[in-house]
């Protein structure tokens, strides 16, 4: 099955160039998610399996754009495709922040994408959140005076 693209002339013309391209017809699959969006020139494509404790989403994909305009092209063009192949069953995807300028959240029900601009990516870092889990129990092994009476709460520094 080949799945529809269409460009438009911004020159005012009413020509239409319609390209297809090669795809999986039976779902919206994780691969076909990073296919699109390779596609569109994603910068920094991260993949996360989420643990399976975590029970709203199997995978989280971050993903950075070159401005507000990449990265609102990028998630809308990912919601066209996924309504295109959207089984009955399947959820409706939930669309956060298309009023903002720097971050887009998708919910496709098993897989959630964050697109971001560099410099959003670098301030949440999303990541680091998600794959590094043990950071909370290395903080607790280490000795309360080395830290900053503000650095954790409930913490009396013995002094």
């Amino acid at each position: 099955m080949l799945f529809p693209r269409f460009q438009c002339s911004s020159s005012g013309e009413s020509n239409i160039k319609v390209y297809f391209f090669p795809g999986p017809a039976e779902a919206f699959t994780l691969d076909l998610l990073v296919s699109l969006l390779r596609q569109e020139n994603a910068i920094d494509l991260c993949v996360i399996q989420v643990p399976n404790h975590v029970s709203y989403t199997e995978y989280f994909l971050v993903v950075s754009g070159l401005s507000p305009r990449h990265i609102r092209a990028m998630a809308f063009y990912a919601v066209r495709v996924y309504k295109f192949l959207k089984k009955d069953k399947d959820p409706n995807a939930k669309i956060e922040g298309k009023d903002t300028d720097d971050w887009i959240c998708i919910d496709f029900g098993n897989m959630v994408v964050h697109l971001m601009l560099p410099g959003t990516r670098q301030r949440y870092e999303l990541e680091k959140l998600w794959t590094l889990r043990a950071f909370d129990e290395q903080l607790r092994k280490i000795p309360a005076e080395t830290l900053p009476e503000d650095f954790i709460l409930d913490v009396e520094l013995t002094k």
